[in-house]
């Protein structure tokens, strides 16, 4: 996704919400339908978003007009999270969810049938070039590339200036200062992983390929065929075969899975462990949480790991 076709994209998103502060309020629409009415005066729009980094985004679109809860606590994992009474809870009084979708967090939609009311579920993968896997079905991992998410924050300024319209401005503004950070940390992120561009590394499950694709790395193989699904014989012998033949010195597990069985094969290879988050929100790195802090940790502990597996470039 090139730069020209993401501010393509932020140009139609600030004409919607002209339009939606021109006619929105004339509608008489209420909260579910965009309409901005049923908010106390001064009082901040509660929104809900399913995993850190996507709260992360919407916190930074909507900034002191919004209160985001992100329901799906630090440390645990989409793949495998379950919904709880506190997890509605939670979310009451929500007038939208924002989802990453493609399968990896439909437990959502537990939530908002448990909530009742009027919630709208907006599925943040609208506009991305989404990649399938061999088997056909589509990986949802699609927030590890930076230009993503880019595509991500126009979509919640315009769910946000269409359910508070008399506030769209002040989205489309923060979202505008958004996506030049972002586009800043992609550049820093390129300038990086140029040296390694082209290597190969290794990972727990098979969420990093919008990454290595973003960045022209290569994932040799994933330790997991699903998270939490224990790998076969077969495929783990396929896995040890692809980081022989591809002189792999790391294997790169994730906080949210534990790491002893892959642990064990780093052993048995004589290969370092190392981890990548792909979900955020349970370590500072440099001080600092948040979308983009964490992808430039991921970004630099890849870095190191192929610079050593190359022996230093």
């Amino acid at each position: 996704m090139k730069k020209t076709w993401t501010w393509a994209v932020v140009a139609v998103a600030v004409i919607v919400v002209v339009l939606l502060l021109a006619y929105g309020p004339r509608a008489g629409k209420g909260p579910a339908d965009g309409g901005g009415e049923g908010q106390p005066s001064g009082g901040k729009v509660k929104v809900a978003a399913t995993i850190y980094p996507l709260a992360d985004i919407v916190a930074n679109v909507g900034g002191e007009k919004v209160d985001v809860v992100t329901i799906m606590p630090a440390g645990a994992s989409p793949h495998t999270f379950e919904v709880t009474p506190d997890t509605v809870r939670a979310a009451q009084g929500a007038r939208a969810l924002f989802k990453i979708g493609c399968g990896l967090d439909d437990w959502a939609e537990k939530i908002t049938a448990a909530m009742g009311g009027d919630v709208r579920v907006v599925e943040v993968s609208q506009e991305i070039d989404l990649r399938k896997f061999e088997d056909g079905s589509v990986d949802p991992h699609y927030w590890l590339s930076l230009k993503n998410g880019q595509v991500i924050a126009v979509t919640v300024a315009r769910t946000l200036s269409s359910i508070d319209a008399s506030n769209g401005e002040y989205y489309m503004h923060n979202m505008t200062d958004y996506v030049k950070r972002l586009e800043a940390a992609d550049a820093e992120i390129a300038a990086m992983l140029a040296p390694v561009k082209g290597k190969s590394f290794v990972t727990f499950h098979e969420a990093w390929f919008y990454f290595a694709q973003e960045y022209g790395l290569n994932i040799a193989a994933a330790f997991e065929p699903f998270p939490g699904r224990q790998p076969t014989p077969a495929w783990l012998a396929e896995f040890e075969d692809a980081i022989r033949k591809n002189n792999v010195k790391w294997i790169f597990s994730e906080p949210q899975f534990s790491d002893a069985a892959v642990s064990q094969v780093a052993k048995d290879l004589n290969v370092k462990l190392g981890v990548l988050d792909p979900e955020g929100g349970v370590s500072e790195y440099e001080g600092q949480k948040g979308y983009i802090p964490m992808m430039k940790h991921n970004a630099e502990t890849i870095r190191k790991a192929l610079e050593e597996q190359t022996g230093g470039i």
